[in-house]
């Protein structure tokens, strides 16, 4: 085992700004995959402590259940090529080791601190040299059984999401359709005052739509407005231009009852709203 001094000299001259140790499952070669890291180093006598300040939500649930309750490290020998500082025993990685057994035996279980969320290591073993130790496998059924978990979860967000997403498009077509019957029914008011044709009518629209669908802005005076609201406030505006007799033009006389067939006050409308057409219906033209 390391001396006190020794593993008080590895806590001082670990810096994750220089290298953060990766926590791993097993021994892997390359040092992934990550699943946390190691925010610093405590030495207490011939006790050394790492903490995590982060840590893969699945992994510490593992943890609590005892998938995995021994624990090894990988360390960087002061003379290595490989030491982010070289001279002192450098923490390489902290793995998680589950159902096979620990390359140094007599580690002590790993225990996750349900106060801050970090992991306390008890021990770390000897490495005595960066190829000598055997070399623990990330291939465990319980690595396995995490990834399982974890392609799982990936699927049902991908799945929520799609979900979101076609919610999202059904929402704004309904937004649209009802923009649209909103903007006919102005039109047609335009129409019966007389301040559009109705041939216009269909154009007016569409451009009311797209005015609608670009979300623009009309500034002015230092005050910004959406430009399709300022547009048809403009409208609305405008003077009566279109004699009534000519917006009723459009109407066939077939879909002109004669006098006969209506009220008094529909003859009244009629009368009122297109002389010529009131004459036809009551015969009086030749």
């Amino acid at each position: 085992m390391y001396t006190a001094d020794e593993l008080a000299a590895m806590a001082a001259a670990y810096d994750p700004a220089r290298f953060a140790a990766p926590l791993v499952i097993g021994h892997p070669q390359d040092n992934t995959p990550a699943y946390g890291w190691v925010a610093r180093l405590v030495a207490e006598g011939d006790d050394l402590f790492a903490e995590v300040d982060t840590i893969d939500p699945l992994l510490a649930d593992a943890i609590r259940v005892g998938m995995y309750r021994k624990i090894s490290a990988s360390l960087y020998l002061p003379e290595s090529p490989a030491n982010p500082v070289p001279g002192v025993l450098y923490l390489r990685h902290v793995g998680l080791l589950g159902g096979a057994a620990p390359a140094v035996k007599g580690l002590a279980p790993v225990t996750l601190s349900e106060g801050d969320g970090v992991a306390e290591f008890e021990e770390v073993c000897r490495k005595q040299s960066e190829q000598g130790d055997p070399v623990m496998s990330d291939q465990t059924p319980e690595l396995a059984e995490l990834k399982a978990k974890l392609a799982a979860i990936e699927a049902e967000n991908a799945s929520l999401k799609a979900a979101a997403e076609a919610a999202t498009a059904a929402l704004n077509e309904q937004k649209r359709a009802a923009t649209h019957a909103e903007h006919a029914a102005f039109a047609e008011a335009l129409v019966k005052a007389g301040k559009l044709t109705p041939g216009v009518a269909p154009a007016m629209v569409a451009t009311l739509d797209y005015l609608a669908e670009s979300s623009a802005d009309f500034a002015e005076g230092g005050q910004q407005e959406p430009l399709v609201k300022v547009f048809r406030e403009a409208l609305s505006a405008l003077p009566a231009v279109i004699p009534m007799g000519e917006a009723a033009a459009d109407h066939s006389e077939a879909e002109i009852k004669p006098i006969g067939q209506m009220s008094g006050h529909e003859a009244a409308a009629l009368f009122q709203r297109d002389p010529q057409a009131f004459r036809r219906a009551a015969g009086l033209t030749e």
